[in-house]
C-alpha cells in the first residue's frame, strides 16, 4: 500500500506528464500497475502531499483521483441507506467494481474538504499553482490553458456539491456554499459562482449534469422499499436506478436501469430545412482540408512512434540481461535510454539532410556564398559525427550499461543536452517530448540525492 501512493508521488515529480508516463510505459513495465490507486487515507495523504510540496503533476490526473476519493467518501456513508444517493455513472462503476470504501475507517470528509478548498483558491488566484500542469504546460502559461481554468474550477466546484448532496449536513452545506460563492472565475465555474442559497448550488448539479463530462451522466439510486415512502424528485438529464445493494449497481447501470428524464424545456428547437449548395459546397471545402491535415499529422506522428517503439524494443531486450549494483538502473535505463536514442536518431538525420542540401547548394551557389555554405556543411558534419559517437556510447549493449554505470548514463545525458542546444527549436519541436523525457528523469534522480 505505501509503495503505491510514494510510486505516484515519484513518477509525479519526475515526469512532466503523469498521464502520458502511464498511457506510454504502463503497458510495458509490469512494476507500474502499482500506480493504480487504492483508496485508503494515504491517497488523500499523497493528494495533501503534492499540494503542499508543489510536486509537477498534471491537473487531470490529480481531479480524477479527487473524484476517486469523493465518491468512496459518499459510498462509504451511505452504503447502508443507498436511497437518492446522487453521483456520476462513472464514478458509481469505477469505485463499486473497485471497492475503494473506507471500510475500517472513518471516511476524512474534513480532509477532502480542506484538500479541494484549497486546490479551488490556489486555482482561483493563481499562487504557488506552478506545479500544476495541463498537456505539459503550466497553468499559469499560454492561452489555451487559460481558457481551461474555469472548466477546472467548474470540476472542484461539482466534486464539493455532489459531497453536499449526499451528506445531510448543515455545517457542510454552509461551509460548501462559503468556499465556492467567495471566488472569482469566468466560464463554466459562473453558474456555481452566482448562487445564493445552498438550494440554488445544489440545484446546478443536476441542471448542468451533462457539463461534468460529454461522456458521463447523473444516477440517483433508490431502493425498493423506500420508493414509496420517500419518493424522489425527478430531475433533467438524472438516472434513476433501483437496486437494494451496491454489488447490484454496475448491472444494472449497463442494462436495467431507466432512461434520462430530459425535459422538453431543454431539447432544441426542431429544424428541417436541408442545407442550401453554397452550405455543401463550403464543409466539402472544409472536409478535404481536414482530410490533408489529417493524412499529414498521421504520416509524421507514425515515423515517429515507430521509431520509438523500436528503440524501447531494443532496449527492453538489452534490460533482461542487465545486472548491477545499482538495482534502480533497469528502470532508468527504460525510461529514458530509448527517448534519448529517439532524438540521436531525429538529428542524426536532421545532419544528413543539411549536408546534402548544403551540398546541392554548392552546384548553384554564387561565389560570395560559397563560404557560408561551405561553413553549413562543416556544422553539420560535426553536428553528425557528436551524434553518432554518442549513439554508440548510449547504444544498449554498451559497457557502461552492462556495469549500470548510473554516473556514465549521466555524463551521455548532460552531452546529449548540449548537442540539442546546437538546434533551433523548429528542428526539436517533433520530438521536444523524448528530450523531456529522456533528460528530467537523471535530473529529479540526482537532485533527489
Amino acid at each position: 500500500m505505501v509503495s503505491t501512493v510514494l510510486s505516484l508521488a515519484y513518477c509525479s515529480s519526475v515526469y512532466p506528464s503523469p498521464a502520458h508516463f502511464v498511457i506510454r510505459q504502463a503497458e510495458r513495465l509490469q512494476p507500474l500497475v502499482l500506480l493504480i490507486p487504492t483508496c485508503d487515507e494515504r491517497l488523500l495523504e499523497t493528494v495533501r502531499h503534492i499540494l503542499q510540496n508543489g510536486i509537477s503533476v498534471d491537473i487531470c490526473v490529480l481531479l480524477d483521483y479527487l473524484d476517486d476519493i469523493c465518491g468512496s467518501i459518499v459510498l462509504t456513508k451511505r452504503a447502508k441507506r443507498l436511497h437518492g444517493v446522487l453521483l456520476p455513472h462513472s464514478w458509481l462503476v469505477r469505485v463499486i467494481r473497485s471497492q475503494y470504501l473506507y471500510e475500517d475507517t472513518e471516511p476524512p470528509l474534513v480532509a477532502y474538504m480542506n484538500a479541494m478548498v484549497g486546490l479551488l483558491e490556489r486555482l482561483v488566484n493563481g499562487e504557488n499553482g506552478d506545479h500544476l500542469l495541463y498537456k505539459r504546460q503550466r497553468l499559469s502559461c499560454g492561452a489555451q490553458v487559460n481558457r481551461m481554468y474555469g472548466t477546472f474550477i467548474a470540476r472542484c466546484c461539482s466534486y464539493v456539491c455532489l459531497l453536499g448532496i449526499n451528506i445531510d449536513d448543515v455545517q457542510l452545506h454552509e461551509d460548501i456554499l462559503k468556499a465556492i460563492t467567495s471566488v472569482q472565475s469566468p466560464g463554466h465555474a459562473r453558474r456555481y459562482i452566482i448562487a445564493d442559497t445552498w438550494d440554488q448550488l445544489a440545484s446546478t448539479i443536476w441542471m448542468y449534469s451533462a457539463a461534468i463530462s460529454s461522456l458521463d451522466s447523473i444516477v440517483q439510486l433508490q431502493t425498493t422499499t423506500q420508493t414509496e415512502t420517500f419518493k424522489l424528485p425527478p430531475h433533467a438529464h438524472v438516472r434513476v436506478v433501483t437496486c437494494e445493494t451496491l454489488d447490484e449497481v454496475p448491472s444494472f447501470l449497463a442494462h436495467g436501469s431507466s432512461p434520462m428524464a430530459i425535459s422538453r424545456a431543454c431539447l432544441p428547437p426542431f429544424r428541417s430545412r436541408p442545407p442550401d449548395e453554397n452550405q455543401i459546397l463550403a464543409a466539402m471545402v472544409i472536409c478535404r482540408a481536414y482530410k490533408r491535415y489529417r493524412s499529414r499529422h498521421r504520416s509524421e506522428s507514425t515515423f515517429i512512434q515507430k521509431l520509438r517503439d523500436h528503440s524501447y524494443d531494443i532496449c527492453l531486450d538489452a534490460a533482461k540481461t542487465m545486472t548491477g549494483p545499482y538495482r534502480h538502473y533497469r528502470l532508468l535505463f527504460l525510461g529514458c535510454v530509448p527517448h534519448l536514442l529517439v532524438g540521436l536518431e531525429c538529428m542524426d538525420l536532421h545532419a544528413t539532410r543539411v549536408i546534402d542540401d548544403q551540398q546541392e547548394k554548392l552546384k548553384q551557389a554564387e561565389v560570395k556564398k560559397l563560404d557560408a555554405t561551405y561553413a553549413n556543411i562543416a556544422e553539420a558534419r560535426k553536428l553528425l559525427e557528436d551524434v553518432r559517437r554518442l549513439k554508440i556510447d548510449l547504444q544498449p549493449e554498451a559497457v557502461g550499461h552492462k556495469e549500470c554505470n548510473l554516473q556514465c548514463l549521466s555524463t551521455h545525458t548532460r552531452t546529449f543536452q548540449h548537442i540539442v542546444r546546437r538546434l533551433p527549436s523548429t528542428v526539436t519541436q517533433q520530438w521536444q517530448e523524448d528530450i523531456d523525457i529522456g533528460t528530467r528523469i537523471l535530473e529529479n534522480v540526482f537532485a533527489e540525492k
